[in-house]
């Protein structure tokens, strides 16, 4: 059974008047591309999850392997900390934390232990444009690329910080069939293009990637580490806003 996000104490994350004024703000208009995922779905690496993202199994849809595991534990007594594990060959590894004391004036911040980081979200997010829920958070993953996390309507989407707008992760929220009568319970999945993130990676090796013939390399998935602990924060703050 999914956990309600009402159990996990995520925070509006600033405290400034930013939030307060988005309202006359402009706003950036977003695709509804809600019910479909989106296009290059042969060259996408896909993974379903088995319940509430802060609390879940990331499951790669082409091959059944289960890649992360996020664990929130629902204690409100202690300071919310989530866990990323990532699942190799010899065993689940902890890749990341992020941390969000309770304490007056403290701030968030991860760990990134394979790398040996301790890094605080304000030194790692700059703000960039406004979506509907606030300012994206732009920041910098491990292989040089800037992006930006937006914080839209119905889900957070990363995009690298460029004129196109180039998706690189797509999360898509559970949707119960009555909202679309032609299809089954639609399933929560974090859809993540590796081309426009890893450079000199071909179509072919995408596609083999999304069908789960080939495993990303362990520089690729420090990357996606990176990727799986800031979801966790900017999603978390998108539905507190909610």
């Amino acid at each position: 059974m999914a956990t309600p996000i009402e159990n996990y104490e995520f925070d509006r994350e600033e405290s400034d008047d930013e939030f307060s004024k988005r309202s006359i703000a402009p706003t950036v208009p977003e695709d509804d591309d809600e019910d479909i995922l989106l296009p290059t779905l042969e060259t996408s690496f896909i993974l379903q999850l088995s319940s509430h993202p802060f609390s879940a199994t990331y499951t790669h849809i082409g091959s059944g392997e289960v890649i992360y595991q996020i664990e929130t534990p629902r204690l409100r007594f202690l300071p919310p900390l989530s866990t990323i594990k990532r699942f190799t060959p010899s065993g689940p590894i902890v890749v990341a934390k992020l941390h969000r004391p309770s304490v007056l004036g403290s701030s968030k911040y991860f760990e990134f232990p394979l790398q040996d980081k301790t890094i605080q979200a304000t030194q790692l997010f700059r703000k960039g444009g406004w979506s509907h829920y606030g300012h994206d958070r732009v920041f910098t993953l491990p292989n040089g690329k800037e992006v930006k996390w937006a914080m839209e309507l119905t889900k957070s989407k990363l995009y690298l910080n460029n004129p196109e707008k180039t998706v690189v992760v797509n999360f898509r929220a559970w949707k119960p069939k009555f909202l679309h009568k032609d299809e089954p319970d639609r399933k929560v999945t974090f859809q993540i293009f590796p081309q426009p993130l890893f450079d000199g990676l071909e179509a072919e090796d995408a596609a083999s990637i999304g069908k789960g013939a080939k495993r990303l390399t362990e520089e690729q998935f420090r990357v996606l580490d990176w990727i799986m602990a800031t979801f966790v924060l900017v999603e978390g703050v998108r539905m507190a806003r909610r």
